[in-house]
């Protein structure tokens, strides 16, 4: 397409060949053409330019929200020996919406390969196809430019981000179970001394074994493994109504977030642990371990949405069966029905399981005020919730989550 600047030497252009006509003057024929030539040689350049470059793009294939993650572009121009510039725009659909566009300037490309970088923050969890590369190639007179389009897609994967767990009660029902089992925990520890390992970010300074760290000379922990088999199973309230809110402060955003950190302490906790969603289409994971385990629920934590048009306790009658006896079920959403309580309370009785409700305010989400008083509320849920599990976690919008799992002091 042309620029102002052509237009400017078209005008001139016949300016000058008008002039040559009325005075019959060569020179100014001489210079119409040289004008004339130089428009078409531009034109020409231009769209031998456009041609001789290609795009590759290069970034992670997983990320967790909040995280700024570099995106790296590399260019192979084969035409290098002409002056030209490049506007190249990346759609990186991951961040905020207004920050979606990425525009890179090049004011004179160099043949051969080029890499440039941009780095931008994973606005929220999901599964994001980034791209198209968007380019706008002017000629060394900047007289053209061409723009296209070019197909080029990459996948990226947004974990929902993860806060740090530091203790989580592990309860059963009220029957006691068999000899040799894990017995009901109300107080006391529930871990054995495996070991010495290197340290890690979550791990508390209370852990450090001192005497290894010096023999080292690197951070060393205590490890502890449980003192027997710890099964948990996480259920994930998927129904529509767990969209109070806007944007990303969502009820079921937070629960989200509150499952995937769950599964994280479980996954530390050498603990077996699956997954249930009362989702549209819904979510059953069965129990296991390790790292391959939990990536496998948080991609489906990733791209999981607040669709389902059934109650979350007809998903866990569905799939009762993969709730094992003497088993821990933690539960977050905001469902707090005489129903739910009654068949948790079922559960509870028939296969000896502890409940763990991780309840959300649902009201605090429609509600644009920091300063809301939810004492009354937080007091209403742990009551109807207290008559089946000892430890309640009731969570409202502006909370910081990581406080609700201090444990004690």
């Amino acid at each position: 397409m042309p620029t102002k600047r052509t237009v400017f030497m078209i005008v001139f252009g016949l300016v000058l060949l008008v002039g040559a006509w009325a005075s019959k003057i060569v020179w100014l024929y001489a210079a119409f053409s040289v004008d004339a030539a130089i428009i078409l040689f531009g034109y020409l350049i231009s769209r031998l330019c456009f041609v001789s470059i290609t795009f590759n793009r290069n970034l992670p294939v997983r990320a967790s929200e909040d995280d700024l993650i570099s995106v790296e572009i590399t260019s192979n121009n084969y035409l290098g020996f002409i002056y030209q510039s490049v506007h190249i725009e990346d759609i990186f659909t991951a961040a905020a919406p207004e920050r979606r566009n990425k525009t890179i300037f090049i004011q004179g490309l160099s043949r051969g390969k080029s890499t440039f970088i941009y780095q931008e923050r994973c606005y929220r969890r999901g599964s994001f196809r980034i791209g198209p590369i968007r380019l706008k190639m002017f000629d060394p007179f900047g007289l053209f430019f061409f723009q296209k389009e070019i197909p080029l897609y990459s996948m990226l994967t947004v974990y929902p981000k993860i806060f740090q767990v530091q203790q989580l009660p592990f309860v059963l029902g009220r029957i006691a179970p068999r000899y040799g089992e894990q017995t009901t925990r109300i107080s006391g520890d529930y871990e054995e001394f495996y070991g010495i390992r290197e340290y890690k970010q979550e791990d508390g300074w209370r852990r450090i074994h001192w005497r290894s760290t010096a023999r080292l000379a690197e951070l060393t922990v205590r490890h502890f493994e449980l003192s027997s088999q710890w099964k948990a199973m996480l259920v994930l309230d998927g129904h529509i109504s767990q969209n109070a809110g806007y944007g990303k402060d969502t009820a079921f955003e937070y629960s989200v977030k509150t499952i995937a950190s769950l599964a994280q302490y479980l996954l530390y906790k050498n603990a077996s642990f699956g997954l249930c969603a009362s989702t549209k289409d819904p979510v059953h994971i069965n129990l296991g371990k390790g790292k391959n385990h939990f990536y496998r629920i948080l991609d489906v934590l990733a791209v999981v949405q607040a669709d389902g048009s059934v109650p979350v306790r007809q998903c866990i009658a569905r799939y009762q069966s993969m709730i094992e006896m003497n088993s821990t079920l933690i539960i977050a959403g905001s469902d707090i029905s005489p129903e739910l309580v009654k068949f948790l309370q079922f559960l509870k009785m028939e296969k000896n399981v502890g409940i763990v409700p991780v309840v959300l305010d649902a009201k605090s989400f429609l509600l644009d005020n920091k300063t809301r008083d939810s004492r009354g509320t937080v007091a209403a849920m742990k009551q109807v919730f207290n008559r089946i599990s000892s430890q309640v976690y009731c969570l409202s919008r502006y909370d910081d989550l990581r406080l609700h799992f201090m444990g004690r002091t």
